[in-house]
């Protein structure tokens, strides 16, 4: 499979682990920068016919590569869904109490936790407060009818109460396998560490990941998995662990997680 990487997205120490994954794994790779609006890259890529494409980069390389019809590109479609995430999960989700409206319509009176419903980074969720919000609404408003901003009034969202969360981690699913995953932050501060059965603080969160693979809307047996392919973001507090979030594992922020071994199991998926 030939992996297309986007130069410059990944931080130094994510992108050299990257790299070094696919060096350690002998797959054929090219860094290219995106162009932005001409989508476009640089260097252009040429394929073999039939070629298997995996990209790693912003939301825009992925669009390419939808473009592109290349396979199985950046695993990104309309199961990136919260409000599927949230039928699927139901109580198991962190945020099993949200709402969803469009950005113009939020309206509450004490700070809530917001974020775009869909996985398209258009802004980072965050605790907005109800005094800032109306400043930030008209802002957006204002910025939209110039029609350079992704975000707008009718962008779909979800807002929720803030919640207490002593860990955050990020595992990669691939082929419906947890196949690695690390801790990202520590009680707000930020804390990168491997999970694997040698933690025992952290490991109770892989397991409670495992769990969750094979979820079915509704009933919680077995069913199918999200995507071939994604990451899957979990909150540990007082022990009890809750679904964060789900996205694209092409676009995703790798921390400490075990790449090398991510991108074996990419290969294995589809070296038949």
């Amino acid at each position: 499979m030939h992996h297309i990487v986007q130069a410059n997205l990944f931080n130094e120490f994510g992108f050299k682990d990257l790299l070094n994954a696919l060096d350690e794994n002998e797959c054929l790779y090219t860094v290219v920068k995106v162009i932005p609006f001409a989508h476009t890259l640089e260097p252009e890529i040429t394929l073999e016919p039939d070629e298997r494409v995996m990209v790693w980069g912003s939301l825009t390389l992925g669009g390419i590569a939808t473009e592109r019809g290349w396979e199985p590109g950046a695993f990104q479609g309309p199961e990136f869904d919260m409000q599927r995430h949230m039928e699927r999960f139901g109580h198991y989700m962190l945020n099993h109490d949200a709402k969803f409206c469009t950005f113009g319509e939020l309206n509450f009176k004490t700070p809530m936790f917001v974020r775009p419903v869909h996985d398209t980074k258009t802004f980072t969720g965050e605790i907005v407060h109800p005094e800032e919000l109306t400043g930030w609404q008209e802002k957006v408003l204002n910025l939209s009818n110039t029609g350079y901003s992704s975000l707008t009034p009718e962008t779909p969202v979800m807002y929720a109460p803030p919640k207490q969360i002593d860990f955050e981690s990020r595992f990669f699913i691939v082929d419906g396998i947890v196949v690695t995953g690390s801790v990202y932050r520590s009680f707000g501060t930020v804390l990168y560490n491997r999970i694997d059965s040698s933690n025992a603080l952290f490991y109770p969160m892989m397991e409670f990941a495992r769990s969750m693979t094979y979820m079915v809307p509704g009933n919680g047996l077995c069913g199918e998995p999200i995507a071939k392919a994604y990451v899957l973001d979990i909150a540990m507090t007082d022990g009890e662990c809750s679904v964060i979030e789900v996205n694209s594992i092409g676009s995703a922020g790798f921390y400490s997680a075990d790449m090398a071994a991510v991108v074996r199991a990419l290969e294995g998926m589809y070296s038949n």
